[in-house]
């Protein structure tokens, strides 16, 4: 986007300035420009989206008129709105993000629902999340699975501190995390699970994604600068020293071809009940495999 084409939003009610901001992310052609207007401005208000509009008439203070401006003017030049406003959600709770972490997504809410069946099957099961960059997957199986063990770890110190404020945020006893490069070093002790949304865009697609995700999100989260299958050979490679028998891994895929390009990377005899889960668009997005042992 053009860096030129911010604009002023004039001082105004609540509903002045939504509508002005509304206007002008359609005229720079920004992906939902309503709903991205209207959720920045209830992160600057810290209110819900009826609360806007039943308070349409309220006048901002200078200072929110001007924060409100520089939120519309990031969102222009292309920012993702989850790090104008520091914040994300992710199955029902609130995530610091910034530009260290990707921002989590909707389908990799679906990697939860196949992991929590798998975790309440063990008990107290040891859980390793490889790549937690927010750690948004590992405090999210934490939360909800007290009784779980869990480590977290990430080649970024960046990442690994944003984690920390979040897992701090949810004082989360059971979760640990370090740093770790896991296609040069292998964690210590054996699991159950292992759960994973690593890199998985090949370096030949980084060039089709959408702006705010090429230009604003970590490329080291996003590709192995590779196939796109990297990150899935290593898994293949250390389960059978990570994980004790009958433990299973849960890991985020790519849908369409790269989804059949990781099963076959599984399809061998140490591994069994290889299974997907859709995403909400109908794509295979999880894939579960068991390790025989």
């Amino acid at each position: 986007m053009n860096a030129g084409s911010a604009v002023l939003v004039s001082p105004a009610r609540v509903g002045a300035l939504l509508k002005d901001a509304k206007a002008a992310f359609r005229a720079e052609q920004v992906n939902n420009p309503d709903i991205d207007a209207e959720w920045l401005m209830m992160s600057l208000l810290r209110c819900s989206r009826s609360d806007l509009f039943t308070n349409s008439e309220k006048t901002l203070s200078n200072q929110e008129c001007a924060d409100f401006q520089e939120f519309v003017n990031r969102r222009i030049l292309g920012e993702p709105p989850q790090y104008i406003v520091g914040e994300t959600e992710f199955y029902g709770r609130t995530f610091i993000v910034n530009p260290s972490v990707l921002i989590p997504r909707p389908e990799t809410e679906r990697l939860i629902d196949a992991a929590i069946p798998i975790v309440r099957s063990f008990v107290r099961p040891n859980i390793l999340d490889i790549g937690s960059g927010s750690g948004n997957i590992s405090i999210t199986l934490a939360i909800d699975n007290p009784d779980s063990i869990i480590k977290g770890v990430d080649i970024s110190t960046d990442a690994l501190a944003v984690a920390e404020k979040n897992k701090i945020n949810y004082g989360c006893k059971n979760l640990t995390f370090y740093r770790l490069d896991i296609l040069k070093d292998n964690p210590q002790g054996l699991f159950q699970i292992i759960v994973s949304n690593p890199p998985y865009i090949a370096s030949d697609e980084m060039n089709t994604l959408m702006e705010d995700v090429k230009y604003f999100e970590p490329k080291s989260a996003l590709t192995d600068d590779a196939d796109g299958l990297m990150f899935y050979q290593k898994f293949a490679t250390i389960a059978p020293k990570l994980l004790v028998p009958e433990g299973w891994m849960i890991l985020e895929v790519g849908g369409g071809e790269h989804s059949k390009k990781v099963f076959e990377i599984f399809n061998k005899p140490e591994f069994h009940n290889l299974d997907f889960v859709k995403d909400f668009n109908g794509d295979q997005r999880i894939l579960k495999v068991q390790y025989r042992g």
